[in-house]
């Protein structure tokens, strides 16, 4: 009896050796595998779907006049989603224009005044080359009966008729020379308010384009194709000058960041398969490409970037962001941005 006891027992250690032997080789089996495998598969869950989400800014202040679009709608570039009251930027636009087209004809009228100008000194340096002429002619004259009323040739009348002459022409060349000098003093005042009216035009122009453009920024477009999102604006609602109305989300243009730890990123190929998993979609399996890496550590780009220069130095795995692109395009009306995303690369 003693020595079937024995044999029992003896068969219940071999039984729990045998146990513990499969157990021992499947949790060995079980490390190796993933030991294999995660050095054959780079994985982060820090992954979202990422995209273009674009701000309709409010360019100009003004009341809101009308919102043509609702959330969540679909819309093209260059649509008309919303305008402002224009009313105050139609009138600054008049004001503008009526100071502008005024300048403009001033600045015409200065300029006929020039050429008109211009005329009439041709005209006086015309007419004072004759006069120079008839004072030269009457000089000679004059010098002539001089020396023969010296002589007792002429008399003191006849002579006294030359004398007159010459004098009157002197007089007349004198009033030709100072109406030349005089025009040539009023061309340059006449061209210095010319420069005048041309910078005053090019302001007055510099401030129609302004309230022009103003004005047109009454009218708000979609910037790009996608879908109207985070609408809280109201008609009747005073909106200034860089404030947001609504964002668009660029449906078309979807890819994935996934920020994979910087001790696994000398794993990754740009241009490599990366298989790509999103928890919205659980029961699907996305294949994507790498696109490229992200020139810094996500950390560099905080508000407050970590310094390692004050001395309590704690070493930080850092993260360095990958851009993802979906292989099949198809897929991308589905895709949302802020989605969580789980990747795995397989390396080669």
């Amino acid at each position: 009896m003693e020595n079937s006891e024995a044999e029992a027992k003896k068969k219940s250690n071999k039984k729990y050796y045998l146990v513990f032997s499969v157990v021992i080789l499947i949790v060995l089996g079980v490390i190796a595998y993933v030991t294999v495998y995660f050095q054959k598969h780079v994985t982060t869950n820090d992954a979202q779907v990422d995209g273009y989400i674009i701000p309709v800014i409010a360019r100009v202040e003004a009341f809101l006049d009308s919102v043509y679009v609702v959330e969540n709608e679909k819309v093209v570039a260059g649509q008309l989603v919303a305008t402002l009251d224009s009313i105050p930027y139609i009138l600054a636009l008049e004001i503008n224009q009526g100071k502008y087209d005024e300048a403009r004809i001033q600045l015409k009228i200065s300029e006929n005044e020039l050429v008109n100008k211009k005329i009439q000194l041709r005209e006086a340096q015309h007419e004072y080359r004759a006069k120079q002429a008839q004072f030269k002619k009457a000089m000679q004259d004059y010098s002539e009966n001089e020396q023969l009323y010296a002589e007792g040739v002429i008399p003191l009348s006849e002579y006294d008729k030359y004398r007159a002459a010459f004098v009157s022409s002197r007089e007349v060349l004198d009033i030709a020379k100072e109406q030349i000098e005089k025009l040539k003093v009023e061309i340059i005042v006449n061209e210095e308010q010319i420069e005048k009216n041309i910078s005053t035009v090019s302001k007055l122009k510099s401030n129609v384009d302004l309230s022009a453009r103003n004005l047109s920024y009454t009218k708000i477009y979609s910037p790009i194709d996608g879908t109207i999102s985070q609408v809280k604006i109201r008609t009747g609602q005073y909106m200034k000058g860089g404030e947001t109305l609504f964002t668009v989300v660029d449906d078309e243009n979807i890819w994935v960041t996934a920020n994979y730890k910087e001790t696994k990123i000398h794993k990754l190929v740009i241009g490599g398969k990366i298989k790509i998993s999103i928890d919205a979609y659980p029961s699907r399996t996305f294949w994507g490409t790498i696109n490229s890496m992200g020139p810094a550590a996500i950390a560099r780009y905080s508000f407050l970037p970590p310094n390692n220069t004050t001395g309590n130095f704690v070493k930080i795995v850092q993260r360095v962001p990958v851009r993802i692109y979906f292989e099949d395009t198809t897929d991308l009306s589905i895709m949302k941005p802020g989605l969580n995303v789980e990747t795995t690369y397989t390396v080669k």
